[in-house]
């Protein structure tokens, strides 16, 4: 899967504020980063993205991704960035 379909379903996913639907989108050994911390594992990723959605019940959002320098041997790192929009 590429990057631009994986960011959409991820999009799709985060609007149904479902931990069930966003799950298979996660690595096992992700990382999270959210302005009152930063989450390792999916286990902890789960306890997270649960609270974030009961913060965010009814609410809209939007994603800005940036991506940094681009290597010839890994992949770029990917900056996520979601904003409740009121």
């Amino acid at each position: 899967m590429n990057h631009n379909i994986l960011l959409a379903e991820y999009k799709d996913a985060l609007a149904t504020q479902r931990w069930e639907v966003v799950a298979p989108l996660i690595h096992e050994d992700g990382c999270f980063i959210f302005n009152e911390g930063t989450y390792f594992k999916k286990a902890a990723i789960e306890g997270a993205v649960r609270a974030t959605f009961d913060l965010i019940e009814n609410e809209y959002y939007a994603i800005k991704v940036s991506f940094g320098p681009m290597s010839t041997t890994t992949a770029p790192p990917a900056h996520i960035a979601l904003s409740g929009l009121d």
